[in-house]
């Protein structure tokens, strides 16, 4: 029987592939049950802009170095979903970081500040400090 090969769901429904170290991690029965709780404790938004969203996004970026380590491939304080849009832009600031650029490590939304649970809402951004 031929092993399906692991793609990450990304914006409009296509699929985007792991990275090959990254492969099996991602077609375990572990990550896929981690991911759905994420989801589901997300309440399918993201959680940088609060749309729809369905990329479960690692805090702490898997590398071959940690792959191995279930504190960081599955530990819920260390997932977080994310949008396809901010999921696009936190992996480019990484890479950025890595290869010596400088870029803010936060995301400034005009106009959309969130309530007490997280949920966004319309009106002022804070002002900047």
């Amino acid at each position: 029987m031929a092993k399906a090969a692991a793609f990450l769901l990304s914006k409009k429904g296509t699929w985007a592939m792991a990275k090959e170290f990254a492969k099996p991690f991602y077609n375990s029965k572990a990550w896929k049950e981690t991911r759905q709780l994420i989801i589901e404790r997300d309440r399918g938004r993201c959680q940088e802009c609060g749309r729809a969203a369905n990329e479960v996004d690692h805090i702490e970026e898997l590398t071959k170095d940690n792959i191995d380590d279930t504190n960081i491939t599955l530990n819920p304080d260390n997932l977080r979903l994310l949008c396809h849009e901010c999921h696009t832009r936190k992996t480019k600031q990484e890479q950025a970081r890595q290869q010596g650029n400088k870029q803010q490590d936060y995301l400034v939304l005009d106009k959309i500040i969130f309530d007490v649970d997280g949920f966004p809402i319309v009106g002022s951004p804070p002002k900047k400090i």
